[in-house]
């Protein structure tokens, strides 16, 4: 290795330490600026019946509508596969590499779907969003379904559960009819 090769070596280290370096501080400071927004529910001790299950990813929850705006505070920032279980008292979400958390019927303001959120973005209508409320803040947690049926599934389930329905931003449809789209049938509406 010649002189100029070492430097070139050098200078490309101390770049990438640099990055890391002030990436782990933005980190850092993000979750302190969202420190007051109140830590999701954890796991009841006892859970109804599901209505439904599946298996995916969780990909991120954000403020409500800011689906580029990560929410880092109680490792909410934090992708990885998940499982949700929806029953009558509200969603379970189970995750691998965070605390598992539990956001209750009462809390969901409404059900969409989206192509994408802050780092991941698929398919139309691709990721589950569930519109709830931690404390006085509104958030958007996202769910990417393992296949389009168990996607179908638990959007039904979610449909039925959640007080109001919003509509899917790119089809105009509402989240149930968009689910219905996807899997050949129309489930009714309850209110």
């Amino acid at each position: 290795m010649t002189q100029g090769e070492f430097i070139g070596l050098i200078v490309t280290v101390a770049i990438c330490v640099i990055a890391i370096v002030l990436m782990l501080l933005g980190w850092s400071h993000r979750k302190k600026r969202q420190s007051g927004i109140q830590a999701p529910e954890q796991l009841p001790a006892s859970l109804t019946e599901p209505r439904a299950e599946g298996e995916g990813t969780y990909v991120v929850t954000t403020f409500a509508g800011q689906h580029l705006e990560r929410i880092a505070a109680h490792e909410l920032g934090v992708r990885c596969a998940a499982a949700l279980s929806i029953g009558d008292d509200g969603v379970s979400v189970y995750r691998t590499e965070a605390e598992n958390f539990f956001i209750p019927a009462a809390n969901i303001a409404g059900i969409t779907t989206v192509r994408g959120m802050v780092g991941k973005f698929v398919e139309d209508g691709g990721i589950i969003v569930i519109r709830h409320k931690l404390g006085e803040t509104s958030v958007d947690t996202g769910f990417r379904a393992e296949t389009r049926t168990v996607h179908s599934t638990l959007l039904a389930a979610l449909y039925k559960l959640a007080p109001e329905i919003q509509t899917h931003p790119e089809t105009d449809t509402t989240a149930a009819e968009h689910a219905g789209n996807a899997s050949g049938h129309h489930p009714e509406r309850t209110a």
